[in-house]
This record gives structure tokens, sequence and C-alpha cells, in this order.
């Protein structure tokens, strides 16, 4: 009667726990689907931040890059010299730190490109001996060598820039374009010079005294003409360190403007220069340049919308208060 009775208590119970069983795997089945949808969605929310991080730290990076190349456009250059002037029609675009002037090769700077010269390195050297072109070429069966003090710091195939701006003497501030052909030596090398490549003044004649600078000066050019393609990163005329395009982001654009003044993101903005530019608004008007690079996320969102950046910088090229004073 006993075991009757207990086994009557256990079907009953059985009945109730798989009740309960139903009950408790809807519930969870509730809870497991809201959890996955839940976790779903955090990981889309998660690509798409990452995808919006990527984009704006891309655009950022091309951004202060520039920033930093252009400051310092025209560094190693003889700017300001009595006999190298911009603008000077004997010298065609040689004196130009922003390209204006077509020609040799280049295009003038525009809304979507610029081109610029600096010394990407920051090294160079000084004559240790005066050189005088037009005599070299006039008297002497050589090339045109130069000594310098430390011929180490150039390469062969690389274009330079002599100036006698800092060399201390009284002789007429000149400047000059040249390719090294040869080197010979380290410290207190000689470098050569090809002839044909040499821009300069040839009235008055040319005299670098001891202490005149030489620089390895390259062309730099920021294209973002293309969008498909993207904003590009090129060294022209350089030295063999550094020759390749680069494209610094796909599915980018370039939007350059020039003032007349230095402008800020909170200052009273000066003129716009209307373009083209010109080597007389390159000597007289240009003060800062602003540029705006614009890049598309890599992959779509999540709702399928392609994520753009946008990033703006005004930049004061430091070495054209060489060519004129600041505010003029």
């Amino acid at each position: 009667m006993f075991f009757k009775h207990s086994k009557s208590l256990d079907l009953n119970h059985s009945g109730q726990s798989l009740l309960d069983l139903l009950v408790t795997l809807m519930i969870g089945g509730i809870i497991v689907g809201g959890t996955l949808a839940s976790f779903i969605d955090t990981g889309r929310r998660v690509r798409d931040n990452r995808t919006v991080i990527e984009t704006e730290e891309t655009a950022r990076s091309i951004a202060e890059l520039m920033v930093y190349e252009l400051r310092g456009a025209g560094a190693g250059m003889p700017l300001g010299q009595d006999y190298f002037a911009i603008g000077d029609g004997d010298l065609g675009n040689v004196p130009e730190p922003i390209i204006v002037t077509a020609g040799g090769g280049y295009t003038s700077s525009d809304a979507s490109k610029i081109t610029f010269r600096r010394n990407v390195t920051g090294k160079g050297s000084f004559l240790k001996v005066l050189y005088a072109p037009i005599l070299m070429c006039a008297l002497c069966p050589v090339p045109n060598i130069v000594t310098v003090a430390d011929s180490s710091q150039f390469f062969i195939g690389e274009y330079v820039y002599l100036s006698s701006k800092l060399s201390g003497s009284d002789y007429p501030e000149n400047g000059m374009y040249a390719q090294i052909e040869d080197i010979v030596g380290g410290v207190i090398g000689q470098l050569t010079l090809k002839r044909s490549s040499m821009v300069r003044k040839t009235s008055p004649a040319q005299i670098f005294p001891i202490g005149s600078t030489i620089d390895p000066v390259q062309d730099i050019v920021y294209d973002g003409s293309n969008p498909t393609l993207g904003i590009t990163r090129s060294v022209s005329k350089a030295s063999f360190r550094d020759t390749a395009t680069v494209v610094l982001a796909p599915n980018s654009s370039l939007e350059i403007k020039y003032y007349d003044k230095t402008v800020g993101p909170t200052d009273e903005v000066g003129a716009e220069i209307a373009l083209p530019l010109t080597a007389a608004k390159l000597a007289n008007d240009l003060m800062t340049i602003r540029f705006t690079v614009t890049v598309d996320s890599p992959r779509p969102l999540s709702n399928g919308d392609t994520y753009t950046a946008e990033v703006t910088r005004y930049v004061f090229p430091r070495n054209l208060r060489t060519i004129r004073p600041y505010g003029s």
C-alpha cells in the first residue's frame, strides 16, 4: 500500500517537473534570444565605432603630415637672395618654394594638388673652398666641382641649392640649383655638379665664398585630384632615398585654398587668392594655406552607409617670411 501510494506521488511530481521544464525553457529562450540580439547589436556598434575611429585617424594623420611638411616649405632654398628671386624669367620656377609656374615637368599648385620644395632630411653642408661657376666653366677643363665640409650628407643624382646669404661676405647674395653628378671623399669631400642641370644668374658673376651653404632639396607633391585613387604623396627629382608615390588613403580627396594673410579657426579669414597662382602672388601675397582632407571609410557601416571624415588645417609656411616681412 505504501509502495503504490509513493508511485502515484512520483508520477504526479514528474508531470509537474515536465511543465516546469517547458516553462523554464520558454523563459530561457526569450532571455537567450534577447541576449543574443543585444550581443549582435553590440558587435555591430563596436565594428561601426572601429570604422569611424580608423577613418578619423587616417584623415588626421594625413593632415598632420601635410602640416609638418608644408610648414617647412622652402627649407634649404636660397630664398630672398638678391639674384635668385621668385619671378625672374631667367630662373623659371626654380626659386619657388611652392610651385606656381608650370614648366620643366611641373604643373602649378591648384585647388586639389600642391607641389613644394624643402630639405626633407635637414642635412646639408657648407663650402670649404670658394666656388665661382663662371670661372670653372670658362677656365677649367674639369667639371664644376664644389668642396664641402661633409660630402656624406649627399647622394649622386639628387638636386641641391647653393646659397651665399649666410657666408658673411661682401659679395652679392646669390643662389644656384644643380644636380650632383659625382661625389669624391667623405669629410671635406668634393661634389661634381652636372653643368646641364645648373640654373643660375649669369650676371653679375656668381661667387660662392667659403661658408656658403649647400642643401639637398626635394620636390614633394600632394595630389588629391582623383578621389577614387585617393590622396597620394610623391617625391619628384629626389635623391634615391625616397622616390616612390604612396597612396595615403584610398577614396580620399584634398581641397586647398590660399590666403593673403595668416588665418585660423577663430581668426578673421583673410582674402582668398584667386587661382591660378602666379609667381607675383607667391612673392607678394601668399601667407597661409588652408586645406581639407576628406576620407571615406574603407568599409560600410552596419546600416550600409559610408562614413566620411573631414579634417581642416591652416598652415603658415614659415620660410615665406624670408621673402617678405610678416603681414606685408
